[in-house]
């Protein structure tokens, strides 16, 4: 019967990591500057500097894609379960309905 419980578990132990992720990838992102702000052009070292931070912003993205994926295939196992549930019932529930009209039709 393992196939018919949902994995709540799993799928309630992700969310404060995605939460997390999610907010350290949107103030990295709300720290730069507009570019109308930044005055002359930017040196050599500034440019490294930039890109060296963008590079960590894409991997930061990465790791929080990464653990999205593996959210939404528990995610994924879990409304599979679920799916079968329903299908089981409505099985059964139309089964009761025939027996049921069965009977009174016996009489």
């Amino acid at each position: 019967m393992s196939l018919f419980r949902l994995p709540w578990k799993e799928i309630l132990k992700y969310a404060p990591v995605a939460i997390e992720m999610a907010k350290s990838v949107r103030e990295s992102l709300g720290r730069r500057e507009p570019p109308h702000a930044r005055g002359p052009e930017p040196s050599v070292a500034e440019l490294v500097t930039r890109l060296g931070a963008v590079e960590r912003t894409a991997l930061d993205q990465a790791e929080v894609l990464s653990k999205l994926a593996s959210q939404l295939e528990t995610l994924s196992v879990a409304l599979r379960a679920l799916s079968i549930r329903a299908t089981v019932a409505a099985g059964l529930s139309l089964a009761a309905v025939l027996i049921a009209l069965t009977g009174l039709f016996i009489r």
